[in-house]
């Protein structure tokens, strides 16, 4: 029964998922790392369901409505691989439409060709088995920028780069990404929706590109949190790189949020800007970097606020940001 319900995943209304957890957070008088340790899942999920990037497990939300005492929120519920059958089954057609069904017997097929296959096929010089190659571009403002988003929303495998956005709230700063990759590596990256999320994620494959952010940029190949994650020397030895860095890695892992609060009667709001990072030695430049541009960012553990409404605008002054929700936000 378990598995059941953590197979299926929760569809909440736009702002409704972020409210949930919010509400949570309150009832229950937990903090995020005493709820992942509850629910033991990493702090970074319950940042990610916080944001709305992934649907949340059943399961979970059950968990969490008993926790706090809340009625459980009106919701849809989806499987979570329905979009690969729905998917699967529609290319399936589609082929057999365009080109009929393959007759014979497709054992033998796959005995000739495996014979082939150990006889020459593997011997044959192909181009197509060869690595592609991409632009090498210089360091730059751009290049910075770049890698302070693979450092808050990308990752880097033996064969791919990817990056993970919101696939609503964060639509038109996946255009600018894509945009800024094709500028500096001369390659179209590819963008996956995610069915059982509401996350895009865009990717390149290219072994070229994967050794350039390693051995090149400083970028860690596989888990960032376990190898230290940190801002690469040559972006430090540069004001401007580290300006472009942090626009980057708070776009895509910070958030510009408007605090409400009612003094007698009436009601108050401001913005700040929150960050935070589970790689100590990351949001420990963070902090240092903010400090020195005189931006005087509170910091609780590892996370961080700029509330002080003249270090806001100073920040929107001094980094700015290429993301348009959290312009949009800010102007509010």
């Amino acid at each position: 029964m378990a598995e059941l319900l953590n197979s299926k995943r929760v569809v909440f209304k736009e702002g409704k998922q972020r409210a949930f957890i919010e509400n949570i957070l309150t009832k229950s008088g937990r903090s995020i790392k005493e709820l992942a340790n509850f629910l033991k899942v990493s702090e970074r999920a319950i940042s990610d369901w916080h944001r709305e990037k992934f649907l949340m497990p059943l399961l979970t939300v059950r968990k969490l409505t008993r926790l706090a005492s809340i009625k459980v929120p009106k919701f849809e519920i989806r499987g979570r691989y329905d979009h690969v059958r729905i998917a699967g089954s529609l290319g399936g057609k589609a082929i057999i439409a365009k080109y009929g069904s393959v007759g014979g017997d497709s054992e033998k097929r796959k005995t000739a060709w495996r014979n082939w296959w150990n006889r020459e096929g593997k011997f044959i010089k192909n181009k197509i088995l060869e690595p592609k190659q991409i632009k090498i571009p210089t360091e730059s403002s751009d290049l910075a920028e770049f890698v302070g988003i693979m450092m808050g929303d990308g990752g880097v495998s033996e064969r791919q780069i990817s990056i993970t956005l919101h696939s609503i709230t964060d639509d038109q700063y996946k255009d600018f990404v894509v945009k800024l990759i094709r500028k500096l590596f001369g390659v179209m990256p590819g963008v996956h929706k995610r069915g059982d999320s509401l996350a895009n994620t865009i990717f390149v494959s290219r072994t070229e590109l994967v050794k350039f952010c390693t051995n090149g940029l400083g970028l860690p190949l596989g888990h960032k949190i376990k190898q230290r994650l940190d801002i690469p020397d040559w972006i430090n030895a540069s004001k401007d790189f580290q300006i472009a860095c942090l626009r980057g890695l708070i776009d895509t892992d910070g958030s510009v949020v408007i605090h409400k609060y009612r003094v007698g009667g009436k009601r108050y709001s401001y913005k700040k800007i929150e960050f935070s990072s589970a790689s100590r030695p990351l949001f420990e430049s963070v902090v240092e970097i903010l400090t020195k541009l005189g931006l005087n960012p509170n910091r609780n553990k590892r996370h961080l606020t700029i509330s002080a409404s003249k270090n806001v605008e100073k920040y929107f002054k001094i980094i700015s940001s290429h993301n348009p929700k959290h312009l949009k936000r800010y102007k509010e």
